[in-house]
């Protein structure tokens, strides 16, 4: 049987006190993350590496920051209309399913295609009526949150800031280092602005839409593929999926009442709280949950600030905000005119050229379209048989990723031992 072991619920219980503590030592100041800097850092990075290697060339800066954001504007407007089609909200639906499936027997070890389930469930809902998890989670100190949303927001984006502060030698460079950080911050934000204007006009190429679709349909036949052990494109692959959707109806379906499990629901804080310091530790490296570790977030944050964080944050908000910092230059403004006209006339007219590649790539394009119709086809038809993602799928979803997360800050809380089959 499956349960949530109570001594290391009492674990848990202690690793609590140690947040708490944490929290009572007081965590370190670090600067806001403003909303619009996280989907430009990826621009003001090209920005920034092609100003570099063109020997700072204004203008070549600017249009590989225009290409960049408009490559991703074009390609979410792609996945937006495959996503949009009938058939592919179904195989989505699918996709969800099996990905539901697959987190549940990772995290709880709970294969949910299996005779066993049902007995493995019931071993888990019976320790929750006496192990006190969702209770303690309910003690958590859920009105920290506030003050740990600043490190979660920088925990998702250290990667792409450390990857600036290096190219910028900010650690070394001083006003001129953060200047060219600052203009390409300026830049990229510029660049967005006119790549979002250029992309509402541009029609979604059809070479657009099948990588799309391609994208997605290898998406959802990995789910499957993962979840089932079954190729989408044999007829033996769907009648496995099937099967195995058809088991897992079933033993959803005779789930007990898991009324305790239904407590999950009013957890939402407690689970937003685990996800913040998940994240932090993640991004930065101390787990909140130790003690001590509030003095470890401070040297590790301590020496972040010295290779010239808090001055690249501060920087880059005043650039995208217009408040301070970076300004558009006369040869990055006529940078992205340029691109955007080229991108717009490109889209206007199809030269001999264009016409020539498209031919040559037209038999590749149809096969790869072909292909991915076909699994789509596929993934839809079994759609019908998924079960809900209500009711007590979301409650079993919901108590796995509560285990990731915990295992993650280094408590894995589970317990196995064969069930009785009797």
């Amino acid at each position: 049987m499956l349960c949530i072991c109570a001594l290391k619920v009492a674990d848990f219980n202690q690793r609590v006190s140690a947040l708490n503590q944490n929290l009572k030592v007081g965590l370190p100041k670090v600067p806001g993350i403003p909303a619009l800097l996280p989907p430009l850092l990826p621009a003001i990075n090209a920005s920034l590496a092609a100003n570099v290697a063109a020997k700072m060339d204004a203008e070549m800066a600017a249009k590989a920051a225009f290409n960049a954001a408009l490559n991703a504007a074009m390609s979410a407007k792609a996945s937006a209309a495959a996503a949009a089609d009938a058939t592919v909200q179904a195989a989505l639906g699918l996709a969800a399913a099996a990905n539901m499936k697959a987190s549940v027997q990772a995290s709880l070890g709970i294969n949910l295609a299996s005779p066993s389930a049902p007995c493995m469930i019931n071993g888990l809902a019976r320790s929750l009526q006496l192990n006190g998890l969702l209770d303690a989670l309910a003690k958590m100190p859920a009105a920290a949150l506030a003050s740990l949303l600043p490190l979660k927001e920088l925990s998702e984006v250290l990667g792409d800031l450390k990857k600036l502060m290096g190219a910028a030698n900010l650690g070394l460079g001083g006003p001129m280092a953060l200047s060219g950080v600052t203009n390409a911050a300026a830049t990229a934000k510029a660049a967005a602005q006119a790549a979002a204007t250029v992309a509402a006009s541009m029609p979604v190429s059809v070479s657009a839409q099948v990588a799309a679709a391609v994208s997605m349909s290898a998406a959802v036949h990995a789910s499957v593929q993962a979840a089932f052990a079954a190729n989408l494109n044999t007829s033996l692959g769907i009648s496995a999926a099937a099967a195995g959707l058809g088991q897992m109806g079933a033993n959803l379906s005779s789930m007990p009442t898991l009324e305790d499990l239904m407590k999950l629901l009013a957890l939402g804080p407690a689970l937003k709280l685990l996800a913040a310091l998940e994240t932090i530790q993640k991004g930065i490296g101390p787990n909140l949950m130790f003690p001590g570790a509030a003095s470890s977030l401070g040297d590790a944050l301590g020496a972040l600030s010295a290779g010239g964080l808090g001055s690249l944050v501060g920087g880059l908000s005043g650039a995208i905000s217009g408040s301070a910092g970076g300004s558009l230059s006369a040869a990055a403004s006529a940078g992205i005119a340029a691109a955007a006209n080229a991108a717009l006339s490109g889209s206007a007219s199809a030269s001999a050229a264009a016409s020539a590649r498209a031919s040559a790539s037209a038999g590749a394009t149809s096969t790869a379209a072909a292909n991915a119709s076909m699994t789509l086809n596929a993934a839809a038809s079994l759609s019908v048989q998924a079960p809900s993602m209500s009711g007590s799928a979301e409650l079993m979803m919901m108590l796995a990723m509560v285990m990731k997360m915990l295992k993650s800050l280094g408590l894995d809380l589970m317990a196995f031992s064969p069930c009785n089959s009797r």
